[in-house]
């Protein structure tokens, strides 16, 4: 009997392990957690969003999704010229996927800046993929990465949201946000653009949208925003179900 029991218990452990994996393989081929080759989402110092190289814009307001198992967290290194020192350059990225353990930043390598040899700082930063679903650029990968405080603190918001879905037990754990944007004035650099990423729905691993009917606690009645000062509240989005295609 024990055997027996013993069994059953397994069999159900594989049962649910495989439904997760087929879970798993559907959010893959609709929203790739691969990196590898895509473009980047990233917003300009003027406060409008592009995509990939040419920079092809994103009208303020389009809808994507966040595969929120693609997260990635680190540190990157970048050089801090002066005016007349030339462009800035990259000089390094470290970046580790949910789960692992990210090093403290005193421990990454020191780089110098080839033409200055000024020692080069380390910041957070993270990344994400997100699946575009307006526009013309509707159901594109891209990635957005980010290392300025507005970007890591508004992804950070949307993560926590996405993680007290997952307390509650929802299938809906995929956040569907808006893209805009919002400004302030710095007090050295003149008016600075801050990502502003407004939740606005959630999707479940079949690419189905929920709302309250279906279990999902509703997130569409704040903004998620690093801005210094507090935006209005935006109307709930529709209630309802339905597939994005």
């Amino acid at each position: 009997m024990t055997t027996d029991i013993a069994k059953t218990k397994a069999a159900a452990g594989l049962a649910t392990l495989a439904s997760l994996r087929t879970g798993l393989a559907q959010v893959v081929a609709q929203i790739p957690a691969s990196i590898g080759g895509q473009s980047f989402l990233r917003l300009l110092k003027d406060g409008n969003w592009v995509v990939g190289a040419d920079d092809t814009p994103i009208a303020s307001g389009t809808q994507a999704v966040i595969n929120i198992e693609s997260v990635l967290s680190g540190y990157s290194c970048w050089t801090n010229r002066q005016p007349g020192q030339g462009k800035n350059e990259n000089l390094g990225d470290e970046m580790w996927a949910i789960g692992s353990a990210v090093p403290p930043v005193h421990t990454m390598p020191e780089h110098h800046d080839p033409r200055t040899q000024e020692l080069c700082k380390w910041k957070p930063q993270m990344a994400c993929d997100i699946k575009l679903l307006e526009g013309t650029l509707s159901g594109q990968q891209v990635m957005y990465k980010v290392t300025s405080v507005g970007g890591v603190r508004a992804l950070t918001a949307v993560i926590q949201a996405a993680m007290a879905q997952l307390d509650a037990g929802s299938e809906y754990v995929y956040p569907i946000i808006e893209l805009s944007s919002d400004s302030y004035q710095h007090a050295s650099y003149g008016r600075t653009y801050v990502p502003m990423l407004e939740i606005v729905g959630w999707m479940n691993a079949d690419g189905e949208e929920g709302d309250a009917d279906d279990g999902a606690p509703v997130a569409a009645d704040k903004k998620i925003a690093p801005a210094p000062e507090p935006a209005p509240e935006p109307e709930a989005a529709p209630a309802g179900r339905r597939r994005r295609v």
